[in-house]
């Protein structure tokens, strides 16, 4: 019995050690495996750690209590100009430029011996670099480290500066520009900035503006102008040039052009706003207007003085011409002959001289009306230069007419004011030409946009027009041979002025070219419209 008991007991601690056995074997596995993973861990952090630390462009050395480098990474050895093997152990200072070896040591023993981290700024090469020197905990052997971090801040220097740059350019442009710039926050519209030209209208100082809103500073907007402004910016983000009334706290009002945009600043949502003040301008349109209107005006009351007065002249000097046609049917001798020849010539170039003026007039109150109808050109060229045949005749002149080949036969518009063009240059060319001839050109060309023109030319062999008086020869009373009080040839210099006007209002122009003592040529220069393009039998105002 007593050797069963034992037996059983025996069993049951070898069961029992068994037990342990296993649990420790467990227990150590469960260890193993644990130390693997963190083993691994520690293994991929460390990784981590040197591929941040041999990625970073900043270089990261370690140095001992004797300056020698006990680790780095690889930007610390291509900026020392060394590879890694020949880095490592190498002591520091022997790379260091001599002429800052002394102060470079003394920078390390000052963080070495104080503890605490040492910054300075090292440039060499054109190169900035920005230092810091940490002391490290001792290692094995109670051995000081000390730790260098240098970062290359050459272009960070260098776009701090530009940035410094930026903003005194954008102050002085503040501070010069004739527009009031403000920035306000959005969009509750307090001032954060504002420029001296919004300072100098409105009468603040910018202590006074600064954390207010428009509305505390007493500036005021129509609520319509100031709905337009929040839906134009909520919808675009901008307003460009709209005209606004405001009104300032004392009273004062006026207009400004008003431009803003939405933008981040100070932190926050806020509008930038351009301010030009037209209140003066606006004052000058309103009277420009107002002398406009007078000007109309009195226009308007020339043109009808000078009706009056023309149609008061007219009557009695048709009847001294009819007169004078009577008196010549009359038996006259050759002396009262030559008498009433002159009364009649003055008298018709005093009712041509009413006309011209009445239609200058016209002209320039815009009230002159042009015809459209149709006419023939060559034809209209003969009756003009056949109606000056005798006076031409009477000095001995040449009068001819070249009608070119691509000279139109039919065209529409006014030809009595075409008609009325060419009797003023028949006329100047006659009168101003002593020996010689005078020549009309009736043909037609292509301008530029290649619409077709009507060209009338007249040229003579007078006595030229001097090139500075070529200038002002369309000028009102212009003429080329002197004053109005010493002119030999006579004439208001008024005609070339109307054929001017005249070419202008119906889309065309009159040039001269001239030489003096050699003639001149003057070319009027008119739309062409053909019968097939143009309504015929209308008249339109200018």
């Amino acid at each position: 019995m007593d050797h069963a008991a034992a037996l059983v007991v025996a069993g049951f601690v070898f069961l029992l050690l068994c037990g342990l056995v296993t649990w420790q074997r467990l227990r150590c596995l469960k260890r193993t495996r644990r130390d693997r993973e963190l083993l691994r861990e520690l293994t991929a952090g460390r990784d981590l750690l040197e591929a941040v630390f041999e990625a970073t462009s900043d270089a990261i050395l370690v140095l001992d209590d004797k300056f020698r480098v006990v680790t780095a990474n690889r930007t610390a050895a291509a900026r020392f100009g060394c590879d890694m093997d020949a880095f490592i152990g190498c002591e520091i200072l022997t790379l260091t430029d001599p002429a800052v070896v002394e102060s470079r040591r003394d920078r390390y023993r000052l963080a070495l011996e104080t503890g605490r981290p040492v910054a300075f700024r090292d440039v060499r090469d054109g190169r900035a670099l920005e230092n810091i020197l940490h002391p490290l905990p001792p290692g094995p052997g109670g051995t000081r480290r000390l730790a260098v971090y240098a970062r290359d801040v050459t272009r960070e220097l260098a776009s701090r500066q530009m940035l410094a740059e930026s903003r005194d350019r954008l102050a002085k442009i503040l501070r010069l520009t004739p527009a009031g710039i403000a920035i306000a926050t959005s969009p509750d519209s307090r001032y954060l900035e504002v420029n001296e030209t919004f300072l100098a209208g409105t009468g603040y100082t910018r202590q006074a503006v600064i954390g207010r809103t428009p509305e505390e500073l007493g500036f005021s907007v129509a609520p319509a102008d100031r709905a337009r402004i929040e839906q134009a910016l909520a919808r675009e983000g901008l307003i460009q040039n709209i005209e606004l009334e405001y009104r300032l706290r004392d009273g004062d009002k006026g207009t400004v052009l008003f431009s803003a945009i939405t933008l981040e600043a100070y932190g926050q949502p806020c509008m930038l706003s351009v301010i030009v003040d037209i209140s003066a301008r606006k004052a000058m349109e309103q009277a420009l207007l107002l002398a406009k209107d007078e000007a109309e005006a009195a226009s308007q009351t020339q043109l009808r003085f000078l009706s009056v007065m023309s149609h008061e002249v007219r009557t009695p000097m048709n009847t001294i011409l009819g007169m004078v046609d009577l008196l010549r049917d009359s038996g006259l001798s050759p002396r009262q002959e030559a008498f009433l020849a002159a009364l009649e010539q003055a008298g018709e170039g005093l009712l041509a001289l009413l006309s011209d003026i009445l239609d200058v007039s016209r002209i320039q109150s815009g009230r002159l009306r042009l015809a459209r109808e149709a006419y023939d050109p060559r034809a209209l060229a003969r009756e003009a230069l056949a109606a000056h045949a005798g006076r031409a005749a009477a000095k001995g002149l040449a009068l001819s007419l070249v009608e070119a080949p691509d000279a139109p036969q039919a065209a529409i518009g006014d030809p009595a004011r075409i008609r009325q063009i060419l009797d003023n240059l028949l006329d100047n060319a006659v009168k101003f030409t002593r020996v010689g001839a005078v020549r009309l050109d009736v043909g037609r060309e292509q301008d530029a946009a290649n619409t077709p023109r009507l060209v009338f030319a007249v040229t003579d062999t007078g006595v030229g027009i001097p090139p500075e008086k070529q200038e002002r020869i369309f000028e009102p009373f212009a003429q080329a041979d002197g004053g109005a009080t010493s002119r030999p040839y006579g004439g208001t210099g008024l005609g070339l002025t109307l054929s001017a006007m005249l070419a202008r209002s119906m889309g065309g122009r009159l040039r001269l070219a001239s030489r003096p003592g050699e003639g001149s040529v003057f070319t009027a220069t008119l739309p062409l419209a053909l019968p097939d393009t143009a309504q015929a039998d209308a008249t339109f105002p200018l």
